[in-house]
């Protein structure tokens, strides 16, 4: 399309798989990475067209989720696959460097980016982040189990029905791997995270304990913490306008 500042829809292919993306607007890119079940549009509905006058905005799906490509399998290396991928689209979008936004466990994918590739970030905001997958956290993820119907209709709305239920299946099988196969760890060289980092944190979070934010906090060298009080998991959908405004300004002060 000739006006590139409006939203349009494009597939990156990688090593792994196409991965759809969502593209609105001009500049340095902002991406957006959602979390579990979820999508970029779906997570960040309230991010895309607000940024979108001042960055580049990406979102997409990672692969096995929305419109990108299905796995042949989940398994308990995901997130690195995932931040192989998300590297790629970086690279075939032409784009030197951007600042990654990441949500649960886009927020894995985006810290394991910014610790292998810290050449191809300008900034690191992560929300319902962690480092470390505790038996607590394992036993969280299996709640995916038993979904509200609301939900299960959202989930077979964005990936398809039946396979939405094959999703959840696959996904915590590869947790349950995860588990066993990480010594509890998905992000182990914290340290090596050089670039401004914001550390976003609901105060009623059900699915990430504050703990994990404090860890995030203490081991990323000069980030910074903010909580968000009578908020949970989703801080970026549950208050937007305040995320909004917490977000442009790390950003516009970033260097």
């Amino acid at each position: 399309m000739s006006d590139n500042s409006k939203r349009y829809e494009k597939d990156i292919e990688t090593a792994h798989g196409n991965i759809h993306c969502v593209i609105e607007g001009n500049g340095e890119g902002l991406v957006f990475l959602h979390g579990a079940l979820g999508t970029g549009v779906a997570h960040f509905r309230d991010q895309i067209g607000y940024f979108s006058d001042m960055y580049k905005v990406i979102a997409p799906d990672f692969l096995g989720y929305g419109k990108s490509s299905r796995r042949s399998s989940f398994d308990g290396n995901l997130y690195n696959k995932d931040a192989e991928d998300v590297v790629e689209l970086i690279r075939k979008l032409g784009l030197e460097s951007v600042n990654i936004c990441g949500f649960s466990d886009g927020a894995i994918v985006a810290m394991i980016v910014a610790q292998e590739y810290p050449e191809l970030l300008n900034s690191l905001t992560v929300i319902g982040g962690q480092a470390i997958f505790d038996d607590e956290s394992y036993e969280m993820n299996k709640t995916f189990e038993d979904l509200p119907v609301p939900v299960q209709t959202a989930l077979a709305r964005h990936h398809g029905d039946p396979y939405w239920k094959e999703l959840i299946e696959s996904y915590l099988d590869a947790q349950e791997r995860m588990h066993k196969e990480t010594g509890g760890f998905m992000v182990n060289h914290l340290d090596r995270i050089s670039v401004p980092t914001l550390i976003v944190q609901g105060e009623s979070d059900p699915w990430v304990d504050s703990r994990h934010s404090y860890h995030l906090r203490d081991s990323i060298g000069g980030s910074q913490l903010v909580f968000f009080p009578d908020a949970g998991h989703e801080v970026q959908r549950e208050k937007p306008d305040e995320f909004n405004k917490l977000l442009e300004d790390f950003l516009l002060g970033k260097n």
